[in-house]
């Protein structure tokens, strides 16, 4: 044990006496290197996730997605959180409130303010259902389909995880994109293509039968000539006048 001690007394003595610099310097860069780590990771996480879907830290709705919080509350969190380590949250409150998918849940808000009440029911005399009629076409809601509403977590709204209200127009391009499909096994590309192929076919088809058409009238023509001949040359054999075998022998030899 004593020889262990002496050994380690030994070894502290013999070392330099810049030794805790150089570990001071060395563990401060140790330190700068995992802030500019922990930096990249973070930048890396908010290009791999949208921000509507980042789970935010702190404040009262911590351990929620932003993409659930209220538009009024991303706002608030855009216009104050500018510095320190919470301005980032603050970039993103600005990103989501620009983001198409959230734009669902800032519009169905207003039909949140209807049905709680909070909203002033319009002077038409429809009551709330025709309200929310007026907000659909306004903001061009398929009010009528329901297999698209029942799809819907209101409570995810604005996320990636909650769906998409039901759109007129997003009915419409399906339908569109439909109708361009090939049908039938033998199709093949897209629907322009198909047709150009079929048109092609046709005019072939056309095209032979043309010619078709055009040898059988020859063809026909031809028989025809024939048998005009012939029956000159026998009209013309059974004839009674003088010279008739000259003029036999003109009609054979006028072609």
């Amino acid at each position: 044990m004593d020889k262990i001690m002496k050994l380690n007394i030994s070894l502290r003595s013999a070392a330099p006496p810049h030794s805790f610099l150089i570990c001071s310097s060395s563990s401060s860069l140790k330190v700068s290197c995992f802030n500019n780590i922990k930096k990249t990771t973070w930048n890396n996480e908010m290009r791999a996730i949208p921000a509507r879907d980042r789970v935010i830290d702190i404040g009262k709705h911590k351990g929620k997605m932003l993409g659930m919080l209220s538009s009024e509350y991303l706002r608030w969190m855009s216009k104050n959180l500018i510095t320190g380590d919470s301005e980032k949250w603050g970039k993103l409150a600005e990103d989501v409130l620009e983001d198409e998918v959230y734009a669902d849940r800032m519009e169905w808000e207003v039909a949140e303010r209807l049905l709680t009440g909070e909203g002033m029911v319009g002077s038409s005399g429809s009551g709330v259902a025709g309200e929310l009629k007026e907000l659909s076409k306004r903001f061009g809601w398929d009010y009528d389909d329901k297999v698209g509403w029942s799809k819907v977590d209101f409570r995810l709204l604005g996320t990636s995880k909650g769906g998409r209200l039901p759109r007129v127009q997003d009915k419409r391009q399906q339908v569109e994109s439909n109708f361009k499909k090939p049908s039938g096994k033998g199709s093949s590309g897209g629907g322009g293509v198909g047709r150009e192929k079929r048109r092609e076919r046709a005019a072939k088809r056309r095209e032979n039968q043309t010619a078709v058409a055009g040898k059988r009238n020859t063809t026909e023509k031809e028989e025809t000539d024939d048998d005009n001949d012939g029956r000159k040359v026998e009209e013309i054999s059974r004839s009674r006048f003088p010279g008739r075998q000259s003029l036999i022998n003109k009609v054979l030899h006028e072609e």
